[in-house]
């Protein structure tokens, strides 16, 4: 048996390692808590968040005709 338990670790380009903070209040907090809940996806907090910010840059940079940079 190997000493490494767990998952297999990601490959490169696919590793979640920046973090990115929003302080928000504990109001916000339960809002953001019951979208996540109330969305229908089989998402935590984190995932739903992350989610939404992904898709609403994406949407926000197609508006202004900014070509997305990987």
């Amino acid at each position: 048996m190997s000493g490494r338990v767990g998952r297999p670790p990601l490959p490169e380009g696919q590793k979640r390692d920046a973090l990115f903070c929003v302080r928000v209040t504990p109001v916000e907090r339960a809002l953001i808590e019951r979208a996540a809940t109330l969305d229908g996806k089989q998402f935590n907090v984190s995932e739903w968040g992350r989610h939404v910010l992904i898709e609403m840059a994406k949407v926000v940079i197609e508006e202004k005709n900014e070509p997305p940079k990987e």
